[in-house]
Order: structure tokens, then C-alpha cells, then sequence
């Protein structure tokens, strides 16, 4: 993407990886740079969402230091299960665990992640009883699972995929109201009874810039991401890497991210989850 854009600006565009700390270094760094222009955030939903909701004295706020460019890609998860649970989907599943209650666990990437809050309602609404095992990262989730330390879990469907078709996990339900290309045998969610949206909720990737940029700088890279995600060479790039290119509008990404944050804001505090924990 930073090529393509390289080559209708005229200029070089530099990609500075920012890791560490959950995001939120390079977010700030973006967050404190000079609306310019010349400094463009890509990063994903769990910063601008998560991070928010679980981080104390996050050094930024999305609403305050940002303006909202598009969204460009999404990432489709789905809910797994250790292969030797006698069940083929999620429904199934339900009753399974209803009838080992308090027996089981379910892993997740960490505290706070999507995971975690998705998995712990399913918990909580249907009384299972179930123990949180957080790891330290989506590899070690499908470890877990696969090892039998925990029971169910949930990872993108990019890194899952290879191990169900191996026979090593079962898919029990894509994230989404609709199925994923790489598995059209697993039922989405909204199949399996999950109307509510926090049921409906995948990782995306978006594109932002410094508060007080000039609305026409702004603009005019809303309307250049347009043209580099139709490009079908860009759009296989992320599909081969386990995403679904796509490109938002302005107004749509902020629109879809403030209805996304309320209702991950209202489940969080309905499961009172503990951030420590």
C-alpha cells in the first residue's frame, strides 16, 4: 500500500514499524506528530478500541487526536475448539459445556482483547462456568487448544485455518453474520443464534491522521486509498495474508468506529471484566 501510494504522490513513503506495548507507542508518537500531512496512522481496532477500554492513563484519545481516513482491511476470526470435543459446531458446544459446568476453560490472546470479551459474555450469558486462561498471543491460544490445556478459544481465521483443515482444531463458528471463504463449511455466528453485535465483531486495520490536519490533506488521502484498495494487486497482498481489503469512507469508519466502541464499551462494563486478570 505505502508503494502504491509512493507512486501517486510523486514522493517516498516511509514505513516505520512502531511495535511494543500494545500498540499504544506508535499510536502516540502519531497522536504527538505534526498535522502536516506528512504522518499517516495505519493501525488496528484494538488500539483505538481496546486499549481505551482497558489501558489507565492511555497517553491518547482517538476522538481527540485523530480524524478518521478509512478503513482498508478486516480480519474474520472463529471460534475453536480441541479436535476430541464430540461436537461440530458452536450450538453444540453450548450443551456440551452446560453439562460439564465449572469444568472448563477457554483461552484467549490476553486481558481485554477481543477474545476475552466475546468468549466471557458467551460465558456469562449462558452460566458455563468456565475459567479464563489469557496467554500471551494468538500462536499460543491454538497451542493450548491443540494441547488440550484449554477447551475452546478464538483466532483469526488466517491462523487457524491450516490446523482445523490438519484436523488438529474444530471450527465451532465464524465471527460475522456471514461465512468465511476459507472455511464455507463453519456456520457464522448470526447462524448459530448470536444476534447481539458484539457477536458480529472482527479486527480491522484503518488508516487515520493528526487531529488539526488540513481537512483538503485529509480528503485528498481518503480519495487515494479508494483507488490504491481497488487495485487487485494490493488486494491480494492482504489477502494473502489473511485479510479482506476494503475501503471506507471518512464518515463511514468514523460513523462504524463510534457505533463499535458503544458497544464494546456497554459489554465490557456489563461483564465487569477485571483489566489484572
Amino acid at each position: 500500500m505505502g508503494d502504491a501510494l509512493s507512486k501517486r504522490w510523486g514522493k517516498a513513503v516511509i514505513v516505520e514499524n512502531r511495535t511494543g506495548a500494545a500498540g499504544v507507542l506508535g499510536v502516540s508518537e502519531a497522536a504527538k506528530a505534526l498535522p502536516d500531512g506528512n504522518t499517516i496512522l495505519l493501525t488496528v481496532s484494538d488500539t483505538l478500541i481496546n486499549n481505551v477500554l482497558f489501558i489507565k492513563n492511555l497517553p491518547y484519545a482517538p476522538d481527540r487526536d485523530f480524524a478518521f481516513v478509512g478503513q482498508v482491511a478486516r480480519s474474520t476470526s472463529v471460534i475453536v475448539a480441541n479436535s476430541d470435543i464430540p461436537v461440530t459446531n458452536l450450538r453444540e458446544f453450548f450443551v456440551w459445556a452446560a453439562e460439564r459446568k465449572g469444568q472448563l476453560s477457554y483461552v484467549t490472546p490476553g486481558v481485554g482483547t477481543r477474545a476475552h470479551i466475546v468468549l466471557e459474555s458467551l460465558n456469562k450469558q449462558l452460566s458455563l462456568g468456565m475459567v479464563h486462561s489469557p496467554q500471551r498471543g494468538e500462536s499460543l491460544v491454538v497451542t493450548d487448544l491443540i494441547s488440550n490445556v484449554s477447551n475452546i478459544g478464538m483466532a483469526a481465521v488466517s491462523s487457524a485455518a491450516p490446523q482445523i483443515r490438519a484436523g488438529k482444531l474444530k471450527a465451532l463458528a465464524v465471527i460475522g453474520s456471514s461465512r468465511s471463504a476459507a472455511l464455507p463449511d463453519v456456520p457464522s455466528s448470526v447462524e448459530m443464534g448470536l444476534t447481539d453485535p458484539i457477536y458480529s465483531v472482527n479486527t480491522w486495520m484503518g488508516v487515520l491522521v493528526p487531529a488539526k490536519t488540513p481537512q483538503h490533506i485529509a480528503v485528498t488521502l481518503a480519495q487515494d486509498l479508494q483507488l490504491v484498495m481497488a487495485d487487485a494487486k494490493i488486494r491480494s497482498s492482504f489477502q494473502e495474508r489473511g485479510f479482506e481489503p476494503m475501503a471506507t469512507k471518512p464518515a463511514e469508519f468514523e460513523a462504524s468506529y463510534r457505533a463499535e466502541f458503544k458497544a464494546m464499551d456497554s459489554k465490557v462494563a456489563s461483564l465487569n471484566i477485571d483489566p489484572s486478570k
